[in-house]
């Protein structure tokens, strides 16, 4: 029937390389501003250990170690500062031409601009903070975070297969303190568009989204049935009914 998509087969079955994923993903660098209102950080960050999944320019564990904390980021671009600039950057022009470089783009640009700038400024400064990693291989030993989060990575590039998103999550988990939580932005979110027969790329993530939220149901399903978390979707700030977050508390024992 014209419209049915069948998303089984390989593609949502087998293990695609997180490499695989992050080659095509965008680089991006997340402000601070920003990301303070979607994470769940206390007001007092001094002395815990906090994981960035798939940081790439973010200034996020900069103004965390400023703020005192025993910050991290991970992310495989971090072999070359020259390539991370460079991806930043080509992810600003594509947001320009796409927003045809109008006042939020411009905002977008200059406040994107300036955390790659501290992100960069604080890997010379803190080098040993900054790993070359990958979210399924995190060079951390067991139960060592109190907080681990990723914005825009394991959720919504990661998740595009049942097994890279899993092993993401599972990696986290093992490096997270008893009593510590996971968090992943965005959680349960898709293009909200509508495809007519002329709009092919609205198809294209109509299938992406679909296959994204068959895998997050998965993950929610494993998550019920293991007994040393507990977890809960949270809106990102008051109103935001489509950006929720995903948290995941490792249960004491």
């Amino acid at each position: 029937m014209k419209g049915e998509i069948d998303l089984t087969g390989s593609f949502a079955e087998e293990l695609i390389p997180e490499e695989v994923i992050s080659d095509i993903a965008p680089v991006s660098a997340l402000e601070w501003s920003t990301a303070s209102r979607i994470l769940v950080l206390p007001d007092d960050v001094r002395g815990l250990r906090i994981l960035d999944v798939g940081a790439g320019g973010s200034d996020v564990t900069a103004t965390l170690l400023e703020m005192g904390a025993d910050a991290y980021a991970i992310d495989p671009i971090y072999r070359s500062k020259a390539l991370l600039k460079g991806e930043v950057r080509k992810e600003n022009r594509l947001a320009g031409q796409e927003f045809d470089h109008n006042s939020d783009w411009r905002r977008y640009h200059r406040e994107s601009t300036d955390a790659l700038d501290r992100c960069v400024t604080s890997m010379k400064s803190y080098p040993d903070r900054y790993r070359t990693a990958t979210a399924d291989s995190l060079p951390f030993p067991d139960n060592y975070f109190n907080i681990v989060f990723s914005v825009r990575c394991v959720s919504l590039y990661l998740d595009m297969n049942s097994n890279t998103l899993s092993s993401a999550v599972n990696e986290s988990l093992r490096v997270t303190k008893e009593g510590g939580f996971i968090q992943l932005f965005p959680w349960d979110c898709n293009s909200h568009r509508l495809p007519s027969d002329n709009d092919r790329m609205a198809l294209i993530l109509q299938i992406v989204d679909a296959n994204r939220l068959r895998n997050q149901l998965r993950l929610i399903n494993d998550l019920n049935s293991r007994g040393d978390v507990e977890f809960s979707i949270i809106e990102a700030s008051p109103g935001s009914e489509f950006l929720k977050s995903l948290l995941i508390h490792k249960k004491p024992t």
